[in-house]
């Protein structure tokens, strides 16, 4: 639970959680990376429709002082938003428009980059390479990644990075009284990158994008498994996603 400088009490976590964080603690300058330490791409869950909605509900209104005691007046309600969660409710709302041109940029990226990827890999005499998933409880992982020559053998993906367009999603800053720091987050900045980087680091970048932009939360609950194919034959990228789920049997009977 975080209390911010504006006296709300916030529960649980998340991007709109993360919003009410910056005003109350520093904002450490870095980029924002991705699920690979070697990628600067921003991978920001793309839940922005629930941002709004989180802040809502785990903001909760100042508590009343001992003459407004709520057991008094039911009715009691704040007369005005406090500055912290204004603040907040703007940061979301860059964060919503800026993970929209990320998002837009990330599969403009991909198109242009694809034959890049795919001349890497037909140049080590690569066919295939195929990416198997699990995930579930909120976590999800890349089981393995394998690579395949046309005659399904296996082989291994080069080790020579190359040159590949990145997006990338970082904080802003300004100056901030309120923080130890002097500073706090007051945007994004959503821009291309080129970069060298292993074609297994391109794979998995790439991989996270797709999955996350066709099965956003596919992670949640009982969660999902499945593979994501790379064929260098057609150039074509396919994901294969299994989503389980829970089913239940109703009975009911009387005597």
């Amino acid at each position: 639970m975080l209390a911010c400088p504006g006296g709300q009490a916030v529960r649980g976590s998340g991007p709109a959680l993360r919003a009410l964080r910056t005003l109350a603690q520093p904002c450490p300058a870095r980029h924002r990376r991705g699920r690979d330490p070697d990628i600067f791409t921003k991978k920001m869950k793309g839940k922005s429709m629930k941002l709004r909605e989180q802040l809502h509900h785990r903001s909760l209104p100042p508590y009343p002082s001992d003459g407004d005691h709520p057991m008094s007046d039911h009715s009691t309600t704040p007369t005005a938003e406090p500055a912290s969660v204004a603040t907040a409710t703007a940061l979301i709302a860059d964060y919503t428009a800026a993970h929209t041109e990320f998002q837009k940029l990330q599969i403009s990226i991909l198109r242009k980059a694809k034959p890049i990827l795919f001349g890497a890999l037909k140049a080590a005499g690569i066919n295939r390479v195929t990416v198997s998933f699990d995930g579930s409880g909120d976590s999800g992982q890349i089981e393995s990644i394998e690579a395949y020559r046309a005659e399904n053998q296996p082989i291994d993906l080069p080790a020579e990075p190359i040159p590949y367009p990145f997006a990338t999603m970082e904080e802003r800053y300004e100056p901030c009284s309120e923080t130890p720091s002097g500073q706090r987050c007051a945007g994004y900045e959503v821009q291309e990158i080129e970069k060298s980087s292993l074609i297994q680091n391109i794979i998995k970048e790439i991989f996270w994008d797709f999955i996350g932009a066709k099965h956003d939360g596919w992670e949640d609950g009982e969660g999902g498994y499945g593979e994501c194919v790379f064929d260098t034959e057609i150039e074509t990228i396919r994901l294969e996603m299994n989503a389980r789920y829970t089913e239940t049997n109703y009975f009911e009977h009387e005597m």
